[in-house]
């Protein structure tokens, strides 16, 4: 909870964090760290630490947990599925031995970072009527940002690589 040397951080209010429902997956696991990195087979390999500070009292409170545990606890699923997605699309970059254009890089920023933009952007350019997508994936698309996400991931990889396991391209007449 502190951002420097007696900094706290500026969503902590006297009755404590402002943004709980919403805090970020850095405050979801701490003290709990994660590791990744791309396994063999498109897999992810992951390593766990603890880290120990000062202000955690939470040490002191006699729980123990395993790292899976934690992770459940603090509903890190679709967290760590976004994030794993997102190492794996931009390792599958590395491995392609071409950079991102700077195009490509404030469209990546675009779609994964700035989700109401990206719906702006989705409608303008009637990008749906080039894919083939369902109904009802255009719709969760529209309406809910995890759906809009997963569709980023789907369209940045078919942008990217010509093809996307979630997403093609609609044939031309």
């Amino acid at each position: 909870m502190l951002d420097g040397p007696d900094e706290l951080c500026p969503f902590i209010t006297p009755a404590g964090c402002a943004v709980y429902e919403d805090r970020s997956a850095a405050c979801r696991t701490y003290p709990l760290g994660r590791g990744a990195k791309p396994g063999p087979g498109g897999t992810v390999q992951e390593r766990f630490f603890l880290v120990r500070e000062d202000h955690c009292h939470g040490f002191d409170a006699g729980s123990q947990w395993t790292a899976r545990e934690w992770l459940a606890d603090q509903g890190m699923e679709p967290y760590n599925r976004s994030n794993d997605r997102y190492m794996l699309l931009m390792a599958k970059v590395k491995a392609s031995g071409q950079p991102l254009s700077e195009r490509m890089a404030t469209m990546c920023l675009l779609a994964f970072f700035q989700l109401d933009r990206f719906k702006d952007f989705i409608e303008s350019m009637g990008l749906f009527d080039k894919l083939e997508i369902s109904d009802e994936r255009r719709m969760a698309v529209l309406e809910d940002e995890e759906a809009r996400l997963d569709f980023a991931f789907d369209w940045i990889e078919l942008v990217l690589f010509g093809s996307a396991e979630g997403l093609q391209r609609k044939e031309k007449v």
